[in-house]
């Protein structure tokens, strides 16, 4: 008897876990959404989430499962998600529906993971109003004051790249040279210190960012549980930055605070913006629930996040052209000429915010990198409040997903001919004609659009042009063409590094 109870229990449990699995697969049946047969528990990601796919080619495999269609339903695991293909359907969304879609939908615990809480993170009213607070810290006036920084971090990049040979041809991996420059810069121009992480190789907040972008199945198999699986974090107390990370930020803000409230300094960087709104009791009295208290945890979280994106998204985008550079010949010239142009007008001068501006092809060539490598390779965006797609019976309900799976639109050749090809043309005043605005998303659109877009095409434009002032970049023997990518990694990450040869233009006549 005992043994058939144990079977009992164990088919009523196998019963139990497959509808449990299966529950919400007749969701884009019932709507009448083109979609794919889905697999118990992983829908239609299996293939990614055992890490038999990289997530962008996985995601680029479903997306042309649906040529012609502007949308098509996904089950992403259990969650179904409206995979959306056609631009103008994108601007729907993202900008003219932005109210029906202002939330990610990312897991957000300011209790248990303090680091959580961060404006890429936060939803609904909370979001908005430190977007609002935050926002004057990227104006075109800070901007400019920021360029000296920029020149003197430029100089340390400059010397690391020619490793101590400035008249010898010789390799580098640009992917950690680049993580280090946009370290130093974020060090300087956010928070007043020198991280000095170009010329110090144990520097810490190297290390830390190091840290947090390491390729592991582990953090990325934590990094679909966020998106899909975000209440799953919360009853696994599973933290999405380790205590140690958190615990080093935590004590550099309460230092940086500290010593300028002990000498009465004040910058004008981003972390005494901060400070200045900590002041505050809170940035929305009427509305307790939404209201943004910028206490220590909350101030720290937007610390981490700005150190964190601002120099993996700066420092992959460099990297990734530095190696177009050196695969593409023609193009390294062309941005060396506009380079050798500007400079010849400064004559010897540093460069400035309005010579930065000037740099027209280069920011062409980073545009095209971004188009091959976008910073975010897919966009979620979860619904907050009832709502019908125009022209359709599709009716999305509260807490219903939409993914906009970027890498695959700005590679697909009836948007971008020949996407595998790097062309910065494609982005000139003509080009730009040949596509839809919002077939374009490295730094996502509308709103919620990055708040470091600008801060970050200055940074990468003038170190770029340092950089060819300076040097040409040749391919090194055994580096892929194609780019191959880590498939461990949650960001686009190349396997092995970006090793280029490195000719001192100032020895060799180039």
């Amino acid at each position: 008897m005992a043994v058939l109870e144990v079977l009992a229990g164990a088919v009523l449990l196998a019963v139990l876990l497959y509808y449990w699995a299966t529950a919400t697969f007749s969701h884009w049946s019932r709507r009448g959404v083109p979609h794919l047969p889905p697999d118990p528990l992983f829908g239609n990601i299996k293939d990614i989430v055992l890490f038999r796919d990289l997530h962008v080619y996985g995601y680029q495999k479903l997306y042309h499962r649906f040529d012609g269609l502007p949308y098509a339903g996904l089950y992403q695991m259990r969650t179904p998600s409206l995979m959306l293909r056609d631009p103008e359907t994108i601007k729907q969304f993202l900008v003219k529906d932005f109210a029906h879609f202002h939330d990610r939908g990312i897991f957000c615990d300011v209790e248990r993971d303090p680091m959580s809480a961060t404006l890429v993170n936060l939803s609904g009213r909370r979001w908005r109003n430190l977007r609002t607070k935050l926002t004057p810290s990227f104006s075109a006036v800070k901007l400019k004051s920021m360029v000296p920084l920029l020149n003197e971090c430029a100089d340390g990049l400059v010397a690391l790249v020619g490793a101590g040979r400035p008249h010898e041809e010789h390799q580098v991996e640009m992917r950690e040279i680049m993580a280090k420059f946009t370290t130093d810069v974020i060090g300087s121009c956010a928070f007043g210190l020198h991280f000095n992480t170009l010329k110090d190789p144990d520097s810490q907040f190297r290390e830390m960012g190091r840290r947090v972008f390491l390729p592991t199945y582990a953090r990325t198999a934590i990094h679909l549980l966020r998106v899909f699986f975000p209440g799953l974090l919360g009853v696994l107390r599973l933290r999405t930055v380790s205590k140690e990370i958190t615990d080093f930020f935590i004590s550099l803000v309460r230092d940086v605070i500290g010593y300028r409230e002990r000498n009465g300094e004040s910058r004008n960087d981003f972390m005494q913006l901060l400070m200045q709104l900590r002041q505050q009791e809170r940035t929305d009295k009427d509305d307790k629930e939404d209201a943004v208290v910028l206490d220590d945890r909350l101030l720290t979280a937007q610390v981490f996040i700005f150190f964190v994106a601002g120099f993996e998204t700066s420092s992959s985008t460099m990297s990734f052209c530095a190696y177009e550079l050196a695969v593409n010949e023609d193009v390294q010239e062309a941005a060396r000429q506009e380079v050798d142009a500007i400079l010849a007008e400064l004559d010897g001068q540093p460069i400035t915010y309005e010579h930065v501006a000037k740099m027209t092809y280069i920011e062409k060539v980073l545009l095209e990198t971004m188009r091959k490598y976008p910073p975010v390779p897919g966009l979620v965006r979860v619904c907050t409040k009832p709502y019908t797609l125009p022209g359709t019976k599709i009716h999305m309900k509260v807490g219903d997903q939409v993914f906009i799976p970027t890498f695959a639109i700005q590679r697909d050749p009836n948007i971008f001919p020949e996407p595998d090809r790097f062309d910065p043309e494609r982005f000139s005043e003509d080009g730009r004609k040949s596509w839809h605005p919002f077939a374009y998303l490295p730094f996502g659109e509308g709103p919620r659009i990055c708040i470091g877009l600008r801060f970050a095409m200055v940074e990468m434009k003038l170190g770029l042009a340092r950089l060819l002032q300076h040097y040409k970049f040749l391919p090194a023997p055994g580096l892929p063409v194609p780019m191959r990518f880590d498939p461990k990694a949650f960001v686009l990450t190349a396997e092995g590094g970006i090793n280029v040869r490195v000719l001192p233009r100032s020895a060799h006549g180039v």
